[in-house]
């Protein structure tokens, strides 16, 4: 265990430039991983208030047979839910000679 140790700091004597690149590198990586981790509360906080602010929806709700209005009135009568609206999306494949396309359409 001893000759072990003494060879890793002999290998570290030999070669500084390589083992101060190689800790800058990982100092430089955890520096921006905890950035990035430190901004997230904050970005998601951000977005919120904007979506707030903007009045876009928070939840989208989608029916495989549809909604009707009697749906779209017991979704809005929901504590918390300020509005609801319903609106139509469908959506057509065909082929073509180079394959198949998908179009959606909604409205």
């Amino acid at each position: 265990m001893k000759a072990l140790r003494k060879e890793f700091w002999m290998e570290i004597r030999k070669s500084k430039s390589r083992f101060i690149s190689i800790l800058l590198i990982v100092a430089l990586g955890v520096a921006f991983f905890s950035g990035i981790q430190a901004s997230s509360p904050d970005m998601r906080y951000s977005g919120d208030a904007y979506y707030d602010e903007s009045s876009l929806m928070d939840i989208k709700v989608v029916g495989t047979m549809g909604l009707t209005s009697d749906d779209v009135s017991s979704i809005e009568s929901i504590d918390g839910i300020e509005s609801a609206e319903g609106a139509w999306s469908t959506g057509c494949a065909g082929g073509t000679p180079s394959g198949k396309k998908w179009r959606d359409f909604s409205g």
